[in-house]
């Protein structure tokens, strides 16, 4: 790459930076300073409220962090002031010190889907602790091994089989496997995420805690998931939460490329494999054109010119996740309507997404 290019994408990456930084909630009248604002959406309901979960939050300061040897000593600095200032709420979202799970809300009365008329209000629709969150606060929260090893431990007690529960949602073949479950509590279903476990994996691979059954079918899981294709079949029964090949993709990707160990090496190679199919024929979207582009880049993997180059315009306001109205059943009949828009809420923060026009400039750049 000539040093012109790498000149504007640094310049690319200064900038998004600052924008980012101006972002952040201070002295809100709504939001508590520290946090990014999002917003949950309706595609075709009168729906849209402001949000302050900390999993998006968090993933901005995970990408921070990640990259901040690459940046300048301003940019340093700037970006180390965000994660400060992120990081300081994050106690808001455990429920005591005893137990250092965390929730996508806050943990205080009606916290969940704030700023609202009704769901707040609704008790039931309070998600358990999940890990998810956690996982990414203690990436970016910089937890000692006593503290994971505590997490390692608790971790059996909510996943397939070992919990007492075993898992309805996935396909036979998977039935079997001891992974880690999104969700925390005692009367939650069990539930596998390539996604999640993808994020949580990241910690626990790159930990000093020996491995154990539960982390290897958990990479199994995932490492399967992509050979058989599963995630561009059946994204909504392998990644209920992200359902979406490109984002499978991506955070599977990251996975390898931060963790060095010979256990995801099939992973990697399965990876490779879809990611260079995918890229013959890519996808539409602004945002998953962008997240293919991030995983190949990952996986050092040349980028046609049929996915350079991207319109922030666009990509600010693409979503990144959504809530199914129905993930609060177990039941594979009900399951199936997780697809249907009409019973989505969808979660868009432009931070994030402007954290990650960032992390392709970083990566464009030849510089991680």
């Amino acid at each position: 790459m000539n040093q012109t290019t790498t000149s504007e994408h640094k310049k690319e990456i200064g900038e998004l930076l600052k924008e980012i930084a101006n972002l952040q909630a201070k002295k809100h009248p709504l939001l508590r300073d520290g946090i990014f604002p999002s917003t949950r959406e309706h595609r075709f309901l009168p729906y849209h409220r402001i949000d302050e979960n900390i999993f998006l939050s968090a993933a901005i300061c995970f990408l921070l962090q990640r990259f901040r040897p690459l940046l300048t000593t301003a940019q340093q600095r700037l970006a180390d002031d965000i994660c400060q200032k992120v990081t300081a709420c994050y106690p808001y979202y455990r429920k005591n010190t005893e137990r250092e799970t965390y929730n996508f809300f806050e943990h205080k009365p009606n916290a969940h889907f704030p700023h609202g008329i009704l769901a707040h209000r609704l008790q039931f629709l309070r998600p358990a602790d999940d890990v998810d969150d956690t996982s990414l606060i203690y990436l970016t929260s910089k937890k000692n091994e006593r503290q994971v090893a505590w997490l390692k431990n608790k971790l059996p007690q909510h996943a397939n089989i070992s919990s007492g529960k075993q898992i309805g949602h996935t396909f036979p073949h998977y039935s079997h496997l001891q992974a880690y479950s999104t969700f925390f509590g005692e009367k939650m279903y069990i539930e596998f995420d390539c996604c999640v476990l993808s994020n949580l994996l990241m910690l626990l691979l790159n930990s000093e805690q020996p491995l154990n059954q539960h982390d290897l079918d958990s990479l199994k899981y995932i490492t399967s998931v992509i050979e058989k294709e599963e995630h561009i079949s059946s994204p909504f029964v392998v990644a209920p939460s992200y359902p979406r090949s490109s984002h499978i993709l991506y955070h599977t990707s990251r996975l390898v490329h931060v963790t060095h160990r010979p256990e995801v090496f099939p992973l990697r190679k399965a990876l490779v494999k879809s990611v260079r199919k995918e890229l013959e024929n890519p996808p539409r979207n602004e945002m998953d054109r962008l997240l293919l582009s991030i995983s190949a880049k990952r996986l050092n993997i040349p980028i046609p010119p049929t996915i350079a180059g991207f319109k922030k315009s666009q990509i600010i306001k693409e979503d990144f996740f959504y809530v199914s109205l129905w993930s609060l059943s177990s039941s594979p009949k009900f399951r199936k309507l997780d697809k249907l828009a009409f019973f989505q809420v969808r979660f868009r923060c432009r931070a994030f997404n402007l954290a990650l026009l960032m992390e392709n400039h970083l990566l464009s750049a030849g510089n991680h």
